[in-house]
């Protein structure tokens, strides 16, 4: 049951990749993402958000296309690589906000999206990798991995960024919880936060190449 899929080295594999590839949602878009383009680009929230909401049309996009691709093609890996390399090379230059323009950020935001979004191939790949009858834990536990290192990530920048600001202001403690607890905080402080997530991306590569590929086909026989 359960224990076979955790001993199983290619779930964890395979869900470590799912997690990397999904930090650009779970921790760019759904926490600091605005947050930091306003103070990077000296932009209104509203013009934050809307760069952001192009990451989530990138996925709308992406998910179906690279979904029939790797079907079409009979293969994963190939398209998770592309994902992992992609998301590093656009992470690295979403660190850059401060010198790009409001238009060169949205078709940033859309391309990392979109390219990002082969993510979803990861539970396809997580059901091909292991025996018929534990597909659902399979997926399951893919999905566990992403969550955990999501909700980790968020609390690291955050954490980071505290650090930073009781290093270099003298801000009481009382005014950290304000509302404008980061408003001390620079673009440098920022970039600084989150510069694990490319990373993160380049771990992701590395680990592509140690994932066996399932020729968009189950690859672990079924139980009689």
């Amino acid at each position: 049951g359960l224990g076979e899929i955790l001993c199983n080295p290619q779930i964890w594999t395979v869900g470590c990749i799912s997690a990397i590839l999904y930090l650009p949602l779970s921790v760019i878009a759904a926490l600091w993402g605005t947050t930091y383009l306003e103070k990077t680009m000296s932009i209104s929230t509203e013009k934050a958000s809307l760069c952001i909401s192009m990451l989530a049309v990138g996925w709308l996009i992406g998910c179906p296309l690279f979904g029939k691709l790797s079907d079409q093609f009979r293969n994963r890996r190939s398209f998770l690589l592309l994902g992992a390399a992609g998301g590093f090379v656009t992470m690295g230059l979403f660190l850059l906000a401060e010198d790009m323009g409001f238009q060169t950020m949205l078709v940033l935001m859309f391309v990392m999206g979109f390219i990002t979004s082969t993510q979803s191939l990861a539970f396809a790949m997580a059901i091909e990798l292991s025996p018929r009858h534990l597909a659902a834990t399979a997926v399951s536990s893919c999905n566990f991995l992403t969550m955990i290192v999501a909700a980790v990530l968020q609390i690291a920048v955050g954490s980071i960024l505290t650090m930073i600001i009781s290093d270099s202001t003298p801000a009481t403690d009382a005014a950290r919880h304000t509302k404008d607890a980061y408003a001390a905080v620079t673009p440098e402080d920022f970039m600084w936060a989150i510069a694990v997530m490319p990373a993160l991306f380049l771990v992701a590569i590395g680990l592509c190449f140690l994932l066996r590929e399932t020729h968009a086909g189950r690859i672990e026989a079924p139980r009689d």
